[in-house]
């Protein structure tokens, strides 16, 4: 067989196999005058079939196919022994045998439901069976057994399954046919309080640093009451003025605006600092020193005692530093 034969057939036989579900071993159908025109041109039906599908073959006849070479003579003897060694299928007409076309025409039916392969060489029958979708034929041709392509009603099946893939399945029909459920209303959810921000709240005290707070918050209190208490010794007024600051302030200037009152008016400062400074100024006696009691005893030579001039001399810069001041 040529290369270029072998690959259309191989081209052909996968069309049945993908669309229709044909499987090796191939089953086909052999009748009376395929099998003589295979005697005569000396061509092996066994070894034939497999080349022309390209896998394995079951060549197969029937009872009506037997009888009918049976019938014609002894012509045809040997195409009649041939037909004993293949495998035989089952007809309806086993008491009655029928012609072979006939016989062959019903096991095939309207649809090929069995994916069967018919060889003959009887041009009616093979007109008949290209109108069944799905249904390979195979005849010789001067010694050369030959596939032919698929028919034109085989082709229409197949472009039909192909459309009939895209629509919806009927269990997918009843689906979209059903009346789509009305959708309840989404309920308005509560909104919850939210807590403070984890990063944001202090942390919690141990019962150690609490108790060591609340003694240093007395203690402040008690530094700020004695404060108060001091100041208001000081002072009668509720000013509380300390002394440094009453000897060291100077008398304020107050401005006052409107008719008949002067633009600038000098403010005294209160009683509290003018007796804090009478304080200041007054010196208080300096406590005798060993040096001068040692010298209260001796006396100079005007006749007075050394401790007493040197007295004198002490009072005389005192008041010298306090007429300066």
């Amino acid at each position: 067989m040529k290369v270029k034969r072998q690959k259309t057939n191989k081209r052909h036989i996968s069309v049945y196999t993908h669309s229709f579900g044909f499987r090796e071993p191939y089953q086909v159908l052999v009748d009376g005058n395929f099998i003589a025109v295979a005697l005569q041109m000396r061509t092996d039906v066994r070894d034939a079939l497999p080349k022309v599908l390209t896998g394995t073959a079951r060549p197969m006849t029937t009872s009506c196919v037997q009888a009918e070479l049976r019938a014609l003579g002894p012509d045809f003897t040997g195409a009649s022994l041939n037909a004993k060694r293949f495998e035989r299928r089952r007809c309806a007409h086993t008491h009655s045998p029928v012609p072979a076309a006939e016989c062959i025409r019903q096991i095939i039916g309207e649809s090929n439901q069995h994916n069967y392969c018919v060889a003959t060489q009887d041009q009616a029958l093979r007109s008949d069976l290209r109108k069944i979708p799905g249904t390979p034929l195979i005849y010789i041709n001067r010694s050369v057994v030959i596939l032919e392509p698929p028919s034109a009603a085989t082709m229409a099946k197949i472009q039909e399954m192909e459309i009939a893939k895209t629509l919806p399945q009927s269990f997918e029909v009843s689906i979209l046919n059903k009346p789509e459920p009305l959708a309840p209303e989404p309920s308005k959810r509560k909104k919850k309080a939210k807590g403070p921000n984890p990063l944001s709240v202090k942390k919690k005290r141990t019962d150690a640093e609490a108790a060591g707070s609340k003694k240093a918050k007395k203690k402040k209190t008690k530094k700020k009451t004695d404060e108060l208490e001091e100041g208001g010794e000081q002072g009668d007024t509720g000013t509380s003025v300390s002394v440094g600051e009453a000897a060291t302030q100077k008398p304020n200037k107050m401005r006052e605006d409107g008719p008949g009152s002067p633009s600038v008016v000098e403010v005294e400062p209160p009683q509290v600092a003018q007796e804090a400074l009478s304080t200041l100024t007054k010196k208080r006696p300096r406590p005798l020193e060993d040096n001068d009691e040692a010298l209260e005893g001796e006396k100079t030579v005007d006749g007075e005692p050394a401790g007493e001039k040197k007295k004198k001399k002490r009072k005389r810069r005192k008041k010298t530093k306090s007429e300066d001041s």
